[in-house]
């Protein structure tokens, strides 16, 4: 009877929030996505997600659909293809989704010592993982995802913490009533504090979903099989290097060419990825002066008309229109 009272509330609640909607549409379409106005309008669960994260006040509910559509529109998800960013991103995939945990969730693995510090492309980085949510959210409508946040390796130098918070502040505002748990995996004691930060972002009655554990506990939400190689998991499916980068990325020097970023923070955020990256040969930086020139010489070439193919370093098109 009180679930029956329940669902009974929760669908009176979702008809209050797509009236609302609906009124409130035509002064406000071209803020919008139609693809996401037409889910408001037809899908009972997306709405319901929004009422959920707003403890079933229709009214919060509304604004938060409002914002968030509006904010999906605005960063332009829609129509931005996947090879709109570095390739390094990709390579490296600090943050990647994979097989199912016991319960059929999704899995997400955020590897924090994989976020780099990458200077001029970092508001760039950012705008990659909230475009990487909302082509899972898109993919996964109905599920519920399982975040495994991995510490190993990790030290103060190498603590990301703004890029986790990054991943959790999108979840929570633009993707809601989407995570069941958080697993946050051999946290080092010297981060500890780390903790009063994720659970910060994080409201007071979902900190439940936050579990502290080891390795050798992932097994009580994941089968082996379902686990990549870096857990301890037998499941062959690439996660990292070249096999996951999308056709046509262009490096980060050739990114950050494009979007008129100097030439010498170009080189050293290439240095910043050379560690991970130099074994695939994207580009050689044993002289940061060397290289440089290289890539001045190129550009001077393509002006000229005089390109050597044979030698191109393949810097986008774009810097030199």
């Amino acid at each position: 009877m009180v679930n029956l009272e329940k669902k009974l509330k929760d669908s009176m609640a979702i008809k209050e929030i797509r009236d609302k909607f609906q009124a409130a549409l035509p002064k406000n379409r071209d803020k919008f996505d139609e693809q996401d106005v037409q889910r408001i309008l037809t899908d009972d669960w997306y709405v319901k997600r929004f009422l959920i994260a707003r403890n079933r006040s229709p009214g919060e509910a509304f604004k938060m659909i409002m914002e968030s559509l509006e904010w999906r529109k605005t960063q332009g998800f829609a129509t931005l293809p996947a090879n709109a960013f570095p390739q390094e991103f990709y390579f490296v995939n600090a943050m990647f989704d994979y097989e199912p945990d016991l319960e059929g969730n999704v899995t997400l693995h955020i590897r924090v010592r994989y976020v780099l510090r990458c200077g001029p492309l970092v508001a760039h980085a950012v705008k990659w993982a909230s475009k990487f949510f909302y082509d899972l959210e898109n993919r996964c409508q109905s599920s519920f995802f399982t975040i495994l946040i991995d510490f190993s390796g990790c030290g103060i130098k190498n603590a990301e913490f703004d890029f986790v918070k990054h991943a959790v502040v999108v979840l929570k505002n633009y993707t809601p009533a989407c995570v069941k748990r958080i697993l946050i995996i051999d946290l080092p004691p010297i981060l500890r504090l780390g903790y009063n930060f994720i659970k910060s972002w994080i409201p007071d009655n979902g900190r439940s979903i936050l579990k502290f554990i080891s390795r050798s506990q992932l097994t009580e939400y994941i089968d082996p099989s379902n686990l990549p190689d870096y857990l301890g998991g037998t499941c062959s499916r690439p996660y990292q290097g070249m096999k996951v980068v999308p056709e046509g990325c262009p490096t980060a020097v050739e990114y950050g060419l494009s979007c008129g970023i100097p030439l010498d923070q170009c080189v050293k955020i290439a240095k910043t990825y050379e560690p991970l990256v130099k074994e695939i040969g994207l580009y050689d930086l044993s002289s940061e002066a060397d290289f440089a020139a290289k890539v001045e010489s190129e550009l001077k070439s393509r002006k000229e008309g005089k390109l050597n193919e044979a030698d191109a370093l393949k810097i986008a098109q774009a810097v030199i229109t």
